[in-house]
């Protein structure tokens, strides 16, 4: 049961969620249509940037300054000249925002490491997690956008996140949450609130749904809405 040979990630779930034919082209790696492409790539080292600093420079300083420096120089050192400087403005806000979210956490004497950037697998699904605090049993999940606002498609990215967590750790996730680093706003995610139930539902009646058709090879052209087509990536390919 493999999706590009790891297992079923978050994004490809919400791929055959708003389409199980678009899932199809994902699978044969057709090259998609892309949509805000330099949004995607300066949230992509916006990530690369924060996970540098946990590997290389955590516990070096507690001082904001310190952080974003080391931060920034790295994004700095791999930005795409030809991204427009409203992202490099984004990016750098973000980091900003993180600097002083992570001295602050520095100063209040946590000592443990986090794991960064972690990939977990179980049985069907894999997913790269941002941030792992293990003796507290916390995971936060860095957002770029301008909005702080956990989406269905954030709930259920919560929800396999949880699963992933508790099948490699083996203890119960206590706390899950997006930090939107932009607005600088961290949204913590209750599972068992009643919002959160037609994720989970949502979830599991997909998995059971992918199951049928990647062992059947069949993927139904099934977009989720009316206006789901108008905005698929993979709509080239569409032979309906």
């Amino acid at each position: 049961m493999a999706d590009r040979g790891h297992g079923i990630s978050q994004s490809a779930l919400n791929v055959y969620r708003n389409c199980p034919f678009a899932y199809k082209c994902y699978k044969e790696k057709k090259s998609p249509l892309m949509y805000n492409q330099d949004i995607l790539d300066s949230g992509g080292l916006v990530h690369d940037a924060i996970d540098y600093y946990y590997k290389h420079y955590y516990l070096t300083k507690a001082d904001a300054q310190t952080i974003l420096y080391e931060s920034y120089n790295y994004l700095r050192s791999h930005w795409d000249t030809l991204l427009p400087a409203e992202e490099l403005h984004k990016a750098h806000t973000c980091l900003t925002n993180h600097s002083v979210w992570e001295a602050k956490n520095l100063l209040d004497g946590i000592i443990n490491c986090p794991i960064t950037e972690a990939g977990l697998a179980n049985d069907f699904f894999y997913g790269i997690i941002d941030y792992i605090d293990a003796p507290h049993n916390f995971v936060l999940d860095w957002k770029t956008g301008k909005h702080a606002m956990v989406t269905q498609e954030y709930k259920i990215q919560a929800y396999i996140y949880r699963l992933l967590y508790q099948d490699n750790f083996k203890k119960e996730l206590a706390s899950l949450s997006f930090y939107f680093l932009y607005p600088n706003e961290i949204k913590t995610v209750v599972f068992d609130n009643p919002n959160m139930k037609s994720a989970i539902e949502e979830v599991l009646g997909l998995k059971e749904e992918m199951k049928h058709d990647i062992e059947n090879y069949m993927f139904e052209k099934k977009p989720r809405t009316d206006k789901t087509c108008n905005y698929c990536a993979y709509r080239v390919y569409c032979r309906f």
